[in-house]
């Protein structure tokens, strides 16, 4: 059986995982880490007995006693003074160690598959990682049983799955691409100068406190105005934990679909109390108005700090799931700037990684 060089997006809050075929060099869709979904959210919790939950289980497991739920460990893998910790039953558990376990599931559901086992990868991460982060990265991997032959920063990867870096090369030409990745947990913003010989990013901005999960928060605030109104009882005091994971949950389902129609239903248990809240995409997205707002700044920072106007910006590239949301496209198309985005922008990063592993495999690079 043929290797496979597995591109992997460990990312904040979800990840993904693919290939390049090696004998048509076809990048290939994402593989389902789920049951329902091709992502797999970057999520631990830690049980007694030495158990782990990984995933979507973990996150709706969690609002169980005597658990612990590890979350955003790539914010500080490899940092010296800030690392977070996490102590369950007497053990220390640090990014690395959580990150490994999240890798280590993804080895193991490509191996459920019968593909290929994974162990050569390519692992992507932000631009602004030091030294330190990245070599915690490949730890990561080490500790999963994967060779990581390369690490690829996320824009690179990102300017590589849209072919902006092949296009430079076919053509002889130069170009100047906005990345505009939005993701679960932050918001990450890339300007890159692609010509035949190099793809450099000339400067980055962002916010390490914006994404996908503060618009979750929009909705949940929404719920609970909604429910004091109804009810007269504060639903901070009345829910149960179980209930606070389950509106999450439901919050996230309601976001993805207001992406594609004007308005559905969240059912929420809080308390005693089943409520049923007709939810409006344009009051949604009016109370999303100062998380875009910090979108349009960021975006108008990052293209100042690579001396640039916005006339020479040749196209504004989108990737993670958050920029499925109709208000972030319509924000950034009032730039004036051509708006690119593949069919399933969360995919993005993962399918840029395999194509570096596979390039790297034919001598190409």
């Amino acid at each position: 059986m043929e290797e496979y060089v597995y591109g992997i997006d460990l990312g904040t809050t979800y990840s993904a995982v693919t290939y390049v075929h090696p004998r048509t060099g076809e990048v290939q869709e994402l593989i389902r880490l789920e049951e329902h979904g091709f992502t797999l959210p970057s999520a631990v919790l830690f049980l007694p007995g030495g158990r782990v939950k990984v995933g979507r289980s973990a996150i709706e497991n969690s609002w169980k006693p005597n658990t612990l739920l590890a979350v955003f460990a790539k914010r500080t893998i490899g940092l010296m003074e800030n690392a977070q910790r996490w102590t369950f039953e007497d053990h220390e558990y640090y990014p690395e160690d959580v990150s490994a376990l999240i890798l280590r599931r993804i080895a193991q559901v490509i191996s459920n598959l019968h593909l290929p086992p994974a162990r050569r990868v390519v692992v992507t991460h932000p631009q602004y990682f030091w030294s330190n982060q990245k070599e915690a990265t490949r730890e990561a991997c080490e500790l999963a049983g994967l060779e990581p032959i390369a690490t690829l920063t996320e824009p690179h990867a990102a300017a590589i799955a849209y072919g902006a870096y092949e296009t430079a090369r076919r053509e002889n030409r130069d170009s100047h691409v906005l990345i505009f990745d939005l993701g679960g947990g932050t918001l990450d913003i890339s300007v890159m100068h692609l010509n035949p010989s190099v793809m450099e990013v000339l400067a980055s901005h962002g916010d390490s406190r914006l994404g996908g999960i503060d618009w979750d928060k929009v909705l949940i605030d929404w719920v609970k105005e909604y429910f004091r109104h109804q009810t007269g009882e504060d639903p901070d005091v009345v829910m149960t934990p179980q209930q606070e994971v389950e509106l999450q949950v439901e919050v996230e389902k309601a976001k993805q679909r207001l992406s594609s129609t004007d308005q559905c239903r969240l059912i929420a248990e809080i308390g005693q109390h089943r409520l049923s809240l007709l939810v409006e995409r344009g009051e949604f997205e009016r109370r999303s108005e100062p998380l875009v707002r910090r979108c349009v700044d960021s975006c108008q920072q990052a293209v100042r700090k690579a001396g640039l106007r916005w006339e020479q910006i040749d196209e504004i590239l989108l990737v993670g799931s958050s920029t499925r949301m109709p208000m972030i496209r319509r924000a950034l198309e009032a730039f004036g700037r051509p708006v690119r985005a593949l069919q399933d922008p969360k995919g993005v990063v993962a399918k840029g990684a395999a194509l570096w592993g596979y390039w790297l495999q034919q001598e190409q690079v």
